[in-house]
């Protein structure tokens, strides 16, 4: 189980690597150059990315934390693209960083009295704008 482990995350390397370059040292000496680190202009990178997010509580005050809407799917995401909105950069942990993600259902509980959703379609809109209202916003 271990080998196969080290060889997916091997794998996840190689194929990542190319698009987060900058991101390529961070685990082992700290060597990301900050100063022209491209976080912000990157390709996001999503695969279970909200659910792992460090960053400083004042960050996620100024986002506003994740929207507070009548699903549980894409969700998550969301606070990427509130981050990004406010300058801050993402930066993906490569090898030998690890981060785990539990494989959960992508299921949407969405309220009887709510029809609206986050999808693939109106995604990319959202999160171009990520502080406007959404339909079944509850935040405060």
């Amino acid at each position: 189980a271990e080998s196969k482990l080290k060889d997916q995350a091997r794998e996840r390397y190689e194929e990542l690597q190319p698009k987060y370059d900058h991101d390529t040292r961070v685990c082992v000496d700290n060597d990301a150059d900050w100063d022209n680190h491209p976080g912000a202009t990157n390709p996001y990178y999503w695969a279970g990315s909200g659910d792992f997010v460090l960053t400083s509580l004042q960050n996620v005050f100024d986002a506003r934390g994740y929207p507070q809407i009548a699903q549980n799917y894409n969700t998550d995401d969301l606070i990427h693209c509130r981050l990004r909105k406010n300058g801050i950069k993402q930066v993906v942990l490569l090898p030998p960083c690890v981060t785990v993600h539990q494989n959960h259902r992508r299921i949407n509980r969405v309220r009887a009295n709510s029809r609206w959703i986050i999808d693939e379609h109106n995604f990319p809109k959202i999160c171009d704008d990520p502080f406007a209202p959404l339909p079944t916003d509850m935040a405060l």
